[in-house]
């Protein structure tokens, strides 16, 4: 029974150090290589997407866009994305301080994209919770934490600082005076940030908590 309470106190020490280890616990070059192709081939299909979009605006919506502006953000995310597949094909050494910058870059070209495109108004808003999600599964807590704040202070500096797209604010009611009217668009995209305040914090706290414990078994794994 004594022996049992002696090592009651190292075990819950080790618990301790292990889960202050996992803020700053390193990952392997194999899971930092596979995680540099998954991002290289998502930012593949996004910018796939965001081409249509930007077609589909120009084309049928006819929208009043800079379109020469929006097409060299295009082809500046494009280049960045042709050296991370160079520096895929080379096998280099990967850090992690290296994937946080990648996705600091989606970070910032997102956030480029919406100020010319209606920012927090435009619907694809919504995309900042992709690096927020990536970050949380792939990176240490310190790192996922710095990406969340991130996206979240860009989003928020969208929601006074863009230019406005008209066919993108919500529709009201046109018996509404003005001053109403908005206030009801103030309201809901206000609604939309704290929408995305909360799935942000939900997203990275139970993806970390799933990180966290996927690490610590691995941790058990190698002392034995």
């Amino acid at each position: 029974m004594a022996k049992s309470l002696n090592c009651a106190p190292s075990y819950s020490l080790l618990r301790v150090e292990t889960a202050a280890a996992l803020f700053q616990m390193p990952i392997n070059q194999t899971t930092l290589l596979l995680n540099l192709r998954r991002l290289f081939i998502i930012r593949l299909t996004v910018f796939f997407f965001q081409l249509l979009a930007l077609l589909y605006a120009w084309q049928i919506l006819d929208l009043s866009l800079n379109y020469s502006l929006i097409a060299g953000i295009f082809a500046v995310l494009a280049v960045l994305n042709s050296v991370l597949f160079l520096r895929l094909r080379k096998q280099m050494v990967a850090r992690e301080q290296e994937f946080v910058l990648h996705l600091l870059v989606d970070i910032m070209g997102l956030s480029m994209l919406l100020f010319f495109t209606g920012g927090a108004t435009n619907p694809f808003v919504s995309y900042f919770l992709v690096p927020v999600t990536i970050a949380a599964a792939a990176l240490n807590r310190s790192y996922s934490i710095l990406l969340t704040l991130s996206a979240l202070t860009c989003y928020t500096l969208l929601l006074f600082f863009y230019l406005p797209l008209p066919e993108l604010t919500p529709m009201v009611d046109n018996s509404m005076d003005m001053d109403h009217a908005m206030g009801s668009l103030n309201l809901h995209i206000v609604g939309m940030w704290f929408n995305f305040l909360v799935s942000a914090a939900l997203i990275s706290w139970f993806v970390l908590k799933m990180a966290a414990e996927n690490r610590l078994q691995e941790i058990k794994l190698r002392k034995f």
